[in-house]
């Protein structure tokens, strides 16, 4: 594949996990090939934040290794997780609790719901019995 690329004058610089190949042309540009299947809206959320920095020169000289890449990967995964966990969590908290419980725990913590407007919105969320939770 490296022969290939090298008559054309660019240089392969590496493949990522969805299959867009990187280039690196004798003139320090750095181009992508992408692969061949996607719908032009996937095009831009195919290319991994490791490769985008290459792309852009951001303070990377060189490509990332794949296996950085599975550990960037496995890190934003975890980082949805617990987004998601910490989601339920306070979806359910907040089915459970009254806006005056809502309240004392905020008073408990330090911060004025009704400095921030919330409370009579809340209170005519609750006297509505609507949750704001989707079934």
């Amino acid at each position: 594949i490296s022969v290939q690329y090298y008559l054309q004058g660019k240089k392969f610089a590496g493949l990522d996990f969805n299959g867009n190949k990187y280039f690196e042309w004798p003139s320090g540009d750095r181009t992508v090939e992408w692969r061949k299947d996607l719908h032009h809206v996937e095009v831009a959320n195919s290319i991994p934040m490791a490769w985008r920095l290459w792309m852009e020169n951001k303070a990377v000289q060189y490509p990332p290794h794949p296996e950085e890449l599975h550990n960037m990967e496995m890190a934003d995964a975890q980082r949805l997780r617990k987004i998601q966990e910490n989601q339920r969590r306070l979806e359910k908290t907040s089915e459970m609790q009254s806006p005056d419980e809502m309240q004392a725990r905020m008073d408990l913590e330090g911060v004025d719901l009704s400095e921030l407007d919330l409370k009579e919105e809340a209170s005519g969320i609750f006297r509505s019995g609507d949750t704001g939770a989707t079934p």
